[in-house]
């Protein structure tokens, strides 16, 4: 799929993306529109969450993008989603640990986004059982 050029267009997007997505893991934060390294420490404590969803959501482009690039398609309309909660799970969980102060709303809504993810995999179990039912 490299071999052409929207296939590679599509892997530099993906290393872009990815390096966005996990870059504040270590404290930094990649902006995209200039192509600068910020510090977190320069944005206030309330943007974790803003912080905390785009590397979710990058993520998950950056895992489509590869999916792509490999062949393989969601199997249902639910996957997408279920790996954006996943992901959303994945960097909040790390940012609340990781944070000075954090209070009992962080964590009320990190459980809540893990039922909707736990709802979500059921919903995408019962989906691709029933697409491929006559498989086998």
């Amino acid at each position: 799929m490299l071999k052409t050029w929207f296939g590679k267009l599509i892997f530099c997007l993906v290393i872009l993306l990815a390096t966005a997505a996990f870059l504040p893991l270590a404290g930094y934060d990649l902006l995209i529109r200039h192509l600068t390294v910020v510090s977190l420490n320069d944005y206030p404590p309330d943007f974790q969450h803003l912080i905390v969803t785009r590397s979710a959501a990058f993520a998950t482009l950056a895992l489509f993008g590869m999916n792509f690039l490999r062949r393989k398609r969601p199997l249902s309309s639910v996957a997408p989603m279920l790996v954006f909660c996943n992901f959303t799970l994945f960097f909040g969980v790390l940012f609340v640990v990781s944070g000075e102060a954090t209070d009992w709303r962080s964590w009320l809504t990190l459980g809540l986004i893990a039922g909707l993810s736990v709802l979500l995999f059921r919903q995408n179990e019962a989906e691709t059982r029933r697409i491929f039912k006559d498989d086998w």
